[in-house]
C-alpha cells in the first residue's frame, strides 16, 4: 500500500453536520438522504454510500480502501483483532471480555465496537467507478465479513471515516 493517512475516529455527528446542513437539504430527497443526527460526538449513523463518498470529498480527504481500512484496524502484523492474535473471550482476564474498544496498533478506535463503515472498493480490490456495491466494514458480528452496500439507500448502523494519500 502506498502511504496514507486515516481518521482515528469514525466520522461524528458534529462533524457531519456543517456538510449535511448546507450539502444535502431535505431529509426526504431519497438522492441526498440525510442520516438521522444524535450527539455531536457519535458517529453518524444511517449514511449511505453515496453520502460518504461525497463527505469525504467534501472534507478535502476520500473514503479509504477495504485495504487501507484493514491495515490501519489489524496493523502492520495483520493481526486478527485491533488488540492482538487472541479471539475477545481468550485475550481478557478470566471471567471478563476484552473491551472491543481498544485502538489498533496504529491507534484507530471503533474498528469493532463502532458503527459499520463505508470504504471505497469492494473486497475483490476492484475500485468502483459509481457508489454502488462498496463494501462495508468493522462492527462485531461483521468483523470478518463484507457486505456490500446499496450506493442510494441509507444502511442501518452506518456511517465512514476517511483518508487522506500521503504527499510523494
Amino acid at each position: 500500500l502506498d502511504a496514507y493517512y486515516i481518521d482515528r475516529h469514525q466520522t461524528t455527528n458534529g462533524a457531519w453536520e456543517p456538510f449535511g446542513l448546507y450539502q444535502m437539504p431535505g431529509a426526504h430527497d431519497r438522492t441526498h438522504t440525510v442520516p438521522v443526527l444524535g450527539p455531536a460526538a457519535e458517529p453518524v449513523m444511517y449514511m449511505n454510500s453515496d453520502a460518504a463518498v461525497e463527505y469525504c470529498k467534501w472534507a478535502g480527504m476520500r473514503l479509504p480502501s477495504e485495504a487501507e481500512w484493514e491495515k490501519a484496524a489489524r496493523g502492520p502484523d495483520g493481526r486478527p483483532y485491533p488488540w492482538g492474535w487472541d479471539p475477545p473471550a481468550v485475550a481478557a482476564a478470566p471471567g471478563q471480555l476484552m473491551p472491543l474498544w481498544l485502538p489498533s496498533p496504529y491507534g484507530v478506535e471503533g474498528t469493532v465496537d463502532g458503527v459499520l463503515e463505508h470504504v471505497a472498493d469492494r473486497f475483490d480490490g476492484i475500485l468502483s467507478e459509481c457508489c454502488g456495491g462498496l463494501t462495508i466494514k468493522g462492527c462485531g458480528n461483521t468483523w470478518d465479513r463484507r457486505p456490500e452496500a446499496d450506493g442510494g439507500n441509507p444502511t442501518p448502523w452506518t456511517g465512514c471515516r476517511c483518508a487522506l494519500s500521503a504527499a510523494a
